[in-house]
């Protein structure tokens, strides 16, 4: 977590309007729960920034339902922010925002994906997401003429619902016992490859039965995925 944190300070460190919550979250310090605790409260008023930093928050704590939740908060916001206020700057500015969306969710999701109830709950609490803008609220870019806060919203609920198809998809998969069992050797495969993991026979016999209840159900899962089906 603070590898991620430290190489993203600079970032922050503009004038965003949740700075202070931002510092206080990679602080790593007592506060830092009782600031993830705060932007829990009001989750619709922080920067995708503040989401992401208290997921990894949550994450080390074991708050995996909050992890998760933030994790998604988090990707909507910027969403939301990216349509709402278009950048100005040279360069990709949202690159690094990116790059810390991929990297916490590469943290989150394997850990969640074990949870399937605790995954469940997660997106129900996401259904209910809305990002604000409050007065003050400063993206953390430069962007040029604000665009319609209809315009946004659009762009917001879009996202927020392939989001909860494709996820949602995912988490009826994994509630599926046999699914689940099959998943779990081929996520071990794939976490210690070469390392005391299952073996190649074994990722590929159940990459083979979760391919199989993805055909079934109907639903375009992770063995379908990376079959290019």
């Amino acid at each position: 977590m603070a590898v991620v944190f430290t190489a993203l300070n600079t970032l922050h460190a503009q004038s965003t309007s949740d700075s202070a919550t931002y510092k206080k979250l990679i602080a790593q310090g007592k506060e830092s729960g009782s600031t993830l605790d705060t932007v829990l409260k009001s989750p619709e008023i922080f920067s995708s920034m503040v989401l992401f930093a208290a997921g990894d928050v949550a994450l080390h704590e074991k708050r995996l339902e909050d992890a998760c939740f933030l994790l998604y908060a988090g990707e909507l916001r910027l969403t939301f922010d990216h349509a709402l206020y278009p950048s100005a700057g040279s360069g990709d500015p949202m690159q690094p925002y990116a790059e810390l969306q991929q990297e916490s969710g590469a943290r989150i999701s394997p850990a969640i994906m074990r949870q399937p109830a605790l995954f469940a709950k997660a997106l129900e609490r996401v259904k209910s997401f809305n990002p604000k803008v409050i007065e003050g609220y400063n993206t953390g870019w430069k962007y040029g003429k604000k665009a319609a806060a209809e315009e946004a919203q659009a762009a917001f609920v879009d996202a927020k619902k392939e989001l909860l198809h494709d996820m949602g998809g995912v988490c009826t998969l994994l509630q599926d016992e046999t699914y689940f069992a099959a998943f779990k050797v081929c996520q071990e495969y794939n976490l210690k490859s070469g390392t005391g993991g299952p073996s190649q026979k074994a990722y590929d016999a159940n990459f083979q039965i979760m391919k199989r209840i993805e055909k079934e159900k109907g639903i375009h899962g992770f063995a379908l995925e990376e079959s290019g089906q």
